[in-house]
């Protein structure tokens, strides 16, 4: 059984068109959980779906996560819900950071990624935030239109 955690919602903002960045706090008070780039929690949305969305921002944060979601236009109900419903202040069950893509040390990797696909390699690729800082990488973005923006807090 994963741990299941309870948070907050503690922040939301427009990060370009479509996307929303969501700031999500421990509802304990507690540091959340350590996580690497490239990790993703499950979301346990009030409507009874749990999905999954990669944390972004700095593994150096533990008093927050950052998620940024995409609305899409044939979404089966998480990212209509989390666009349309979504409130600062309302309570939330995540599960703990897991990571089924850790980069290594040594080498050189190359990350590709397609829109908001974009979210989970953004710290991989930022020196100083990956758990292999030795390691080169280039990233590639495909996209249709303007990219998304990373997310970050308002008063960044």
């Amino acid at each position: 059984m994963r741990d299941i955690l309870p948070v907050v919602v503690d922040g939301l903002w427009r990060q370009g068109a479509k996307n929303l960045a969501v700031s999500l706090v421990s509802a304990e008070g507690q540091p959340l959980p350590a996580w690497t780039p490239g990790a993703h929690i499950d979301l346990h949305l009030p409507c009874g779906l749990i999905r999954q969305y990669s944390l972004t921002g700095s593994p150096a944060e533990r008093d927050r996560y950052l998620l940024c979601i995409a609305r899409e236009s044939q979404s089966r109900g998480g990212s209509r819900y989390i666009h349309d419903t979504l409130r600062p202040g309302q309570p939330l069950m995540i599960s703990a950071p897991r990571n089924h893509f850790p980069l290594h040390e040594g080498g050189h990797v190359v990350l590709l990624a397609a829109g908001i696909g974009i979210t989970p390699l953004l710290a991989m690729a930022t020196p100083g935030r990956r758990p292999a800082p030795a390691l080169r990488c280039t990233i590639t973005l495909a996209v249709r239109r303007r990219p998304p923006s990373p997310p970050r807090s308002p008063a960044s």
